[in-house]
């Protein structure tokens, strides 16, 4: 099992240096942009749609499997608090089970989808050059996969008994 916490941890923290690094380069992108708009008359192109396909989409997915890591996500837990410990356990081990499903439909929408564009060769007119939009499209798949996969192996370490997934990263 403890191969399976290294993949786990590797996996998440890669993911969130992804989205780490796609936050620095949306700041220095949108600011070279305003630079080049102010300075030299001439913005950059395309800075708009590469902000909304890649880069938001990096930084809004990539870190979730971080998050769930650490258990970071929004939970409303007050009759959870109530509850002794062991039908906390149960509980918690129940809405990881059906949030792995949420998960692995969420999942499957999002591959069907970027093979759709893929397939396609899904594109965003700009004013200077046509953006390929299907790469961006598997970003939201890799990181649904990771999420999935981080999740899994929590309610697999739950099942063996080794502690309730609930380790900060």
């Amino acid at each position: 099992m403890i191969w399976l916490d290294r993949i786990e941890r590797a996996l998440a923290a890669a993911m969130m240096m992804i989205g780490c690094l796609a936050l620095i380069a949306t700041a220095f992108h949108v600011t070279a942009s305003v630079v080049m708009r102010y300075a030299f008359n001439t913005p950059l192109n395309a800075t708009l749609e590469i902000g909304t396909f890649y880069y938001m989409v990096a930084i809004s997915f990539l870190p979730l499997a971080y998050t769930q890591l650490g258990r970071g996500h929004i939970t409303v837990d007050f009759v959870a608090e109530l509850l002794p410990a062991r039908a906390n356990k149960v509980l918690q081990f129940i809405a990881d089970c059906l949030m792995l499903v949420f998960l692995v439909l969420l999942t499957r929408g999002a591959w069907i989808s970027a093979i759709e564009a893929t397939r396609h060769k899904e594109y965003a007119f700009t004013a200077k050059f046509d953006l390929l939009l299907w790469p961006s499209r598997w970003i939201l798949v890799a990181a649904m996969v990771a999420f999935v996969l981080v999740l899994l192996a929590q309610i697999v370490r739950s099942v063996a008994g080794r502690g309730n997934g609930m380790e900060t990263p």
